[in-house]
């Protein structure tokens, strides 16, 4: 990727992948976010092939094949679970696919349909996903919606610093850097009214009650 001048004294080119990862550079924020979605779908879907039994059947009887092939029978339940391993990075860069397309992907799966039997995994040697694959609509999460997933899960903090440094960004030239730390503004507001009595009147002379009284109201904030 690379950043034209425009986009340098605008501010950040991808400023809510900053938000989301808090890189020096487009590139870095938008490596973090894409190895950040790839292991998080990855993980959750592990756990769901290895919670499932059909998958972990299917995986074990490749295994097996493969054992026997090797004379290995000891490796079965280390390959069993590369090979669930192998399937949910599979799918993961599928879902990264689709995100970087424009598509939605589930970033929740309980129920795992595996886009490529394990079978199938062990005779092809082409691990790029289908254009079929690329093409789904299914229901989930676009891109965007992922990246503020993961804004909201930083600090209130950290999310309140990378804002102001991308205040900073877009409205720094290249002769008078702006800067947050060297900027105070304050607002100062004073309300002054009069108002009758309605209750002490009541209970008093009609001479030595005052007839108004005077309200004041300051209030001061400063940032």
């Amino acid at each position: 990727m690379s950043q034209t001048n425009e986009a340098a004294q605008a501010g950040l080119s991808l400023q809510l992948e900053y938000l989301s990862a808090g890189k020096e550079t487009d590139r870095e924020n938008f490596s973090a976010v894409c190895s950040r979605l790839f292991a998080d779908q990855q993980s959750l879907r592990l756990l769901a092939l290895l919670s499932d039994p059909a998958a972990c059947q299917a995986a074990e009887h490749a295994a097996d094949s493969l054992c026997t092939a090797a004379a290995s029978p000891r490796l079965r339940a280390l390959l069993r679970f590369l090979l669930l391993y192998a399937i949910a990075a599979y799918d993961s860069l599928t879902d990264l696919s689709l995100l970087l397309a424009g598509q939605k992907a589930p970033l929740f799966v309980l129920t795992p349909v595996p886009r490529i039997s394990a079978d199938r995994l062990l005779q092809s040697s082409d691990f790029q996903p289908p254009a079929a694959a690329l093409s789904e609509s299914g229901e989930g999460l676009s891109y965007r919606e992922a990246l503020l997933f993961f804004y909201l899960q930083t600090s209130r903090a950290e999310r309140n610093y990378r804002m102001l440094d991308l205040m900073e960004t877009a409205l720094s030239n290249g002769q008078t850097p702006f800067r947050i730390t060297h900027c105070l503004v304050s607002l100062r507001a004073e309300l002054r009214c009069n108002a009758s009595h309605l209750f002490t009147a009541l209970f008093s002379l009609p001479a030595a009650a005052p007839k108004q009284f005077q309200i004041s109201v300051q209030s001061f904030r400063a940032y």
